[in-house]
Parts: structure tokens; C-alpha cells; sequence
């Protein structure tokens, strides 16, 4: 949808993510307009942590369309990525490489690693 001249920040329409026969999210619709913020409140195992990953198109979607500021995570993935910022509830940090081995091995990581290295 389109509002204001801006498209919806998020659109979400009929997002079903399938592992076999194990339905992780069905049929999930919603949009989220420019300047609001969005949360996924639920129980363990409910999908919230499968639509952000479906979001930031890390898993594909089974059926439905996910856009990003009017493009599509799956047709249109670097335009779609580049409007958004996804941070995992789980850094990958590796133990065995130093804060500045491991902030240069990885941009997402960098604010991460530079928290650890105060912390130390």
C-alpha cells in the first residue's frame, strides 16, 4: 500500500514458511507504514524469529510476498536489503579470533565486538 507517497516501511501478504511438514508461520499478513515502529510478541516456537529472518531475506518464503519499502525481498533482494538493518538476538562471534579480527570479518558485528572489547 502506498501512503502519503511513501510505500508501507513493511508489507507482509500471506507469508507461510514450510520446514517439511512443520508449518513454522502461516499465512502471516501486515504492514507497517514509514516512521512506526513493529514488534513480534509470542510464545517460543510461534515464528517470530522466522518472519525477521524472512524479512531481512535470510529465509525464503514458502508462499506469500514480503516488501521492503516497496520491494520485493525476493525479486528485488539487494533493494530490499539496503532499506533495512537486521541485528540477530545471536551475534556469530568466534571465540578464537581477536575484536579486531573479528569486527573486520564482519560488518554487522563490528558494535558488538567494540561492546566486548570495553567490557574486558
Amino acid at each position: 500500500m502506498v501512503r502519503q507517497g511513501l510505500p508501507d516501511a513493511i508489507e507482509v501478504l500471506g507469508y507461510t514458511k514450510l520446514y517439511d511438514a512443520l508449518a513454522a508461520v502461516t499465512d502471516l499478513s501486515f504492514t507497517t507504514p514509514p516512521g512506526e515502529i513493529l514488534g513480534l510478541c509470542g510464545p517460543n516456537g510461534a515464528g517470530k524469529t522466522t518472519t525477521l529472518r524472512a524479512l531481512a531475506g535470510i529465509v525464503p518464503p514458502t508462499r506469500g510476498t514480503i516488501r521492503i519499502c516497496g520491494h520485493d525481498i525476493q525479486r528485488e533482494p539487494l533493494l530490499a536489503k539496503a532499506q533495512l538493518a537486521f541485528v540477530p538476538d545471536e551475534p556469530a562471534l568466534f571465540e578464537h579470533l581477536t575484536v579486531s579480527e573479528q569486527s573486520s570479518s564482519s560488518p554487522t558485528s563490528a558494535t558488538t565486538c567494540r561492546a566486548l572489547s570495553r567490557g574486558a
